[in-house]
């Protein structure tokens, strides 16, 4: 009788194994992490270096549109070429697409949105805010490579003084600018990459070389919105 007794419950645990085997869809499977890649636009170059290379340790902020979202998960690039790492890492859960946004530089903590970084460049010294980034990408668990293509939000303005008069042996000649009532301040939103120029009017001096391009990133203003002209002054 014993015997008998234990043989059906192996039955019964036997039928249940094959019941779920055949029903199995996977979705109990913990996920296939999200491998982050990224580039800059080429249409425009980072005012920090010479190219549109990342610098090793630059950081991004990724979070993805899920009703249990990740957010602001951060990546540290490993090179130049734009492959990213994170301690924490983002997993693919289900078998949809999704879509996932990205802004640099990174601020703030993994777990919650940044929200609005407001930034504000400094008067009277050469100095520009932060070339702020953003792009979107999609992945799938199936394929889970996203790679995102940032995108300038920010407006560079460029300019070569040069001097009609003096020799082409002449020796590399200082020179600065100033550039009177631009827009100093605003806010970068890292959940759409918007700028929002702030009210602050200010004067940013540029030291520069004569005959050679030099830059200033500044927010971006629409051409209506400018209440003054903006002055460029030589010294």
């Amino acid at each position: 009788m014993k015997m008998k007794k234990i043989f059906l419950t192996s039955a019964v645990a036997l039928a249940l194994l094959s019941s779920c085997n055949n029903d199995y869809d996977g979705q109990d499977i913990a996920g296939t992490k999200l491998a982050v890649s990224a580039s800059i636009d080429q249409v425009n170059t980072r005012l920090s270096d010479s190219g549109s290379e990342w610098t090793e340790g630059d950081a991004i902020g990724v979070s993805d549109n899920l009703s249990n979202p990740n957010l602001n998960i951060k990546y540290v690039a490993g090179s130049a070429m734009g492959d990213f790492t994170s301690t924490t890492g983002i997993y693919i859960l289900g078998n949809e697409e999704v879509t996932y946004t990205a802004y640099y530089p990174y601020a703030g903590n993994e777990g919650a949105s940044a929200g609005e970084l407001q930034f504000k460049i400094v008067d009277e010294s050469g100095k520009y805010a932060v070339d702020f980034m953003y792009a979107t990408g999609t992945a799938t668990r199936n394929n889970p490579k996203v790679a995102f293509v940032f995108k300038h939000q920010m407006s560079k303005v460029s300019l070569n003084i040069t001097d009609s008069n003096a020799p082409a042996t002449k020796a590399e000649t200082p020179v600065s600018y100033t550039l009177q009532g631009v827009i100093i301040d605003g806010t970068f939103n890292t959940g759409t990459g918007e700028i929002t120029p702030g009210s602050t009017k200010g004067n940013v001096k540029v030291d520069a070389v004569l005959g050679t391009a030099s830059s200033i990133i500044l927010p971006p203003v629409a051409a209506g919105n400018a209440a003054e002209p903006i002055q460029l002054v030589i010294e």
